[in-house]
């Protein structure tokens, strides 16, 4: 039940560990507005700059939470990921932030998060050739600012 639960948060929110990304040359991914690199959005802003929300709802044994993830990807490589879950049971709202940095490739998102030692990757992807949806991993984001 609770294992149920937390696999789809760390699925929603984990991701691969591999090392440090590469572009397409084998040169290092530098953050978005940074130019050089793979391709980490060499302009001055990146389509993953923003604040970014997926929600998912799940039944455990007559308990219904609402599982709420926020990304926030700012131009200058930092990055946080803020996961709010609501127990409708116990009535009660838990919160988990996390402050991170990151680079980008085309397709793939590296973050370290600021209480770790290694990158977890993900790959990402703009779903319909949308700049407010974004997909990370296989969950749907959609820009709230």
């Amino acid at each position: 039940m609770v294992a149920g639960a937390c696999g789809l948060l760390i699925a929603a929110c984990g991701g691969d560990r591999k090392a440090s990304p590469t572009g397409p040359l084998g040169d290092p991914v530098t953050p978005p507005g940074q130019g050089g690199g793979g391709g980490g959005g060499g302009g001055s802003l990146s389509p993953l700059v923003g604040e970014w929300l997926n929600t998912l709802i799940v039944e455990l044994n007559g308990d219904f939470q609402r599982i709420e993830t926020t990304w926030v990807f700012s131009s200058d490589g930092n990055c946080s990921r803020t996961v709010e879950t609501f127990s409708v049971l116990e009535d009660r709202l838990r919160i988990s932030r996390r402050s991170c940095t990151y680079q980008a490739d085309t397709h793939q998102l590296a973050v370290l998060y600021s209480d770790a030692q290694e990158n977890v990757h993900f790959d990402f992807s703009f779903p319909e050739f949308s700049r407010d949806l974004l997909l990370i991993g296989q969950f749907r984001f959609r820009r709230i600012f």
